[in-house]
């Protein structure tokens, strides 16, 4: 059987980052989905994760789960968002924690936080179970 890799989309890797398709166990994922659809709610961990797609997420091993100012919730992989930023001095490679939309370039007005973990699908969780509802308005330690 011949492997196949392929640039994947922006939000799987970015197109820089070759990604191999063939060997599935070895992948990083995180859930994908918005509030807008009523299984992907970021006040409760997901009801039918089975349901929901698992993204490759091979660059940054980040995922997220991000609230935005108008109540709508957003779950998936950091690649493609942040692979190249710096956020306050920090790398956003294998970030944990939350941080408030204004400490992130060109996402203060419309983003209220993003909760970030690294452990593959560790977004099935709810945005207040990742420190969403704590976060004080200071920087990742």
């Amino acid at each position: 059987m011949s492997q196949s890799t392929t640039p994947p989309a922006q939000g799987s890797g970015g197109y820089e980052v070759e990604y191999n398709y063939t060997d599935s166990a070895s992948v990083f994922r995180c859930f994908s989905c918005s509030s807008g659809w009523k299984n992907c709610s970021g006040e409760t961990a997901l009801p039918y994760p089975e349901i929901v797609a698992l993204v490759p997420c091979p660059q940054t091993h980040s995922c997220f789960v991000r609230q935005d100012i108008n109540g709508e919730y957003h779950r998936g992989c950091a690649d493609g968002f942040f692979s190249n930023i710096d956020i306050l001095g920090r790398k956003m490679e294998y970030l944990e924690g939350c941080i408030w939309g204004e400490q992130v370039a060109n996402y203060g007005s419309f983003v209220k936080a993003w909760c970030f973990c690294n452990t593959g699908g560790c977004n099935i969780e709810s945005f207040a179970s990742l420190g969403g509802d704590s976060i004080e308005r200071s920087p990742l330690a």
